[in-house]
């Protein structure tokens, strides 16, 4: 009987060691929406920074800001380190995508040296619409792919929100904040598998001491 309470409660400890404790999270899907002014009139440069909630207002040289609106009606940015999705493999006009459109590896995206590209102004966006901005940037060398949402109406322009791929070389949605078919909060962490484990163990073995205790169960 020891020699199997010992079994038991060796494999509860390992349960622990292995699977308890509370992993880091994986490659995934990064999404932002602006902390700052998310709307300017059109007479303005509206900048975000792709990799966090940052916004502004005016070009800020020298900082974070991978995208700015111009106040000129085209898209402003760092041409060897991000870059926008194109109508065509050679193109300045940025593409005008709807949510649920595919931006990877295989998308037309700008060439290095060229940092703008049209948008309202000889563009697919009206003075008038709303759309996705297909996006990469480019982490430790590597690019990493991602959108952002912007808006246009009369004289005033707005960015609603941006995200991008962790994992580089990984193509996402237009609009897409999260893996296809996954919820948050659906799938256990590996902490609570672990902690049903052990519970199922203990478990077992307090009702195998009972039945000793009993004479129900013989060993």
């Amino acid at each position: 009987m020891r020699k199997w309470q010992t079994i038991m409660w060796a494999a509860a400890v390992g349960l622990l060691a292995s699977g308890g404790t509370e992993r880091a999270a994986e490659a995934g899907i990064i999404h932002h929406e602006p902390s700052g002014i998310d709307e300017t009139d059109r007479s303005q440069y509206l900048g975000w920074d792709q990799e966090s909630d940052q916004t502004v207002v005016g070009q800020a040289g020298g900082s974070s800001i991978d995208f700015y609106l111009t106040d000129h009606g085209d898209l402003h940015f760092d041409s060897y380190e991000t870059s926008v999705l194109t109508t065509a493999s050679v193109s300045i006009t940025a593409a005008k995508l709807q949510a649920g459109d595919p931006i990877g590896p295989d998308a037309f995206f700008s060439v290095p040296g060229w940092g703008f590209a049209w948008t309202t102004r000889s563009g697919q966006f009206d003075p008038s619409s709303s759309g996705f901005l297909g996006v990469r940037i480019r982490k430790a060398g590597l690019w990493h792919y991602g959108w952002a949402e912007v808006a246009f109406a009369g004289t005033r322009q707005a960015i609603r929100g941006w995200a991008y791929e962790d994992q580089p070389g990984v193509g996402l949605q237009a609009g897409q904040i999260a893996a296809q078919g996954l919820s948050v909060g659906a799938v256990p962490e590996p902490a609570s598998f672990a902690t049903l484990g052990l519970g199922a163990l203990l478990t077992a073995v307090g009702s195998r001491r009972r039945r000793r205790r009993g004479g129900s169960m013989p060993t």
